[in-house]
């Protein structure tokens, strides 16, 4: 299940490319639009019934990436609920779709968006990076494996026509709103909810990129243009806490007196970004094959 497509998401665009990548590998994968679960009640009974009115016109209206292999569906049978796997983002409370197997993917910290954690037993959990990997709920399974998926931008985002003679900063808020804003305003470009062609011309000629969202992937974008994206510090989280592999800190500044060692493993950065489609399809592999035995369905 995933919300329609919007560049503007890092969360919305992997729900997709895993779509996609589960039908490159030969599964029969679908794109589900979102729904809400609703307490048992009289009211909220025709509540539901209005709210599956609404998404047969949602669906039709359902944007997707035409690039990817993303059907979509919006009535599942009861064979289908029984049998298939049902992978819902973090953000979704209880069970909407009534399946019997259910995979939630942390694409951030349980709760750390909506305030509410509603899961319940014989669940599996699949982390994507950090996120949410101490999380334990009696009954269910917390995986090992991370399933990092990653979709690359390089027709976009990349060095052809980057400026010799940087300056100033781009800056994001993003998932960062509200955090005290530390850096000089005066030369510097907000990104939010640019499109990515723009993002990418900006990074191409600012020598920094400043963000007070901490995790997103604009960080690895600006890297790819030749920017050095430096992420505003929580003072409540260390270097190791913000985040624990080492590969993925690389060519990111963790506060601005890093900026020298980001631009020192640049270009260790940059291999690991081509590296990361690869990488992806592995770890979807991995997780095709742990969810098939947790469930027991071929």
């Amino acid at each position: 299940m995933a919300p329609a497509y919007t560049e503007w998401s890092g969360g919305v665009i992997v729900l997709h490319k895993l779509c996609h990548i589960l039908n490159q590998l030969g599964e029969n994968a679908y794109l589900h639009p979102m729904v809400e679960e609703y307490p048992l009640s009289w009211k909220n009974h025709f509540i539901e019934i209005k709210a599956k009115i609404k998404l047969k016109y949602k669906s039709s209206k359902y944007k997707t990436n035409k690039i990817l292999q993303t059907p979509v569906i919006n009535k599942l049978t009861k064979d289908d609920l029984e049998n298939s796997i049902i992978v819902y983002p973090e953000i979704v409370s209880g069970n909407p779709l009534k399946a019997k197997n259910v995979v939630r993917w942390f694409l951030h910290h349980p709760g750390y968006q909506t305030g509410n954690v509603n899961y319940f037993s014989r669940e599996l959990y699949f982390s994507y990076g950090a996120f949410g990997r101490g999380f334990k709920l009696y009954g269910s399974h917390t995986s090992d494996t991370v399933l990092h998926v990653f979709h690359q931008m390089n027709d976009i985002y990349n060095e052809i026509g980057a400026s010799k003679e940087r300056k100033g900063t781009a800056y994001c808020i993003r998932k960062g709103q509200g955090r005290k804003i530390i850096h000089d305003l005066s030369d510097s470009i907000l990104i939010d909810e640019k499109k990515h062609e723009e993002v990418a011309e900006i990074f191409k000629r600012v020598k920094y990129f400043i963000s007070y969202d901490l995790y997103t992937g604009y960080s690895l974008f600006a890297i790819m243009n030749g920017c050095i994206p430096i992420v505003v510090p929580d003072e409540n989280l260390s270097l190791t806490e913000w985040q624990s592999d080492p590969k993925m800190r690389l060519g990111i500044a963790y506060g601005f007196e890093q900026i020298e060692e980001a631009t020192k493993n640049r270009k260790a950065a940059l291999d690991l970004v081509f590296e990361k489609e690869n990488e992806s399809i592995l770890n979807v592999k991995k997780f095709i094959i742990e969810s098939k035995e947790y469930f027991s369905v071929d």
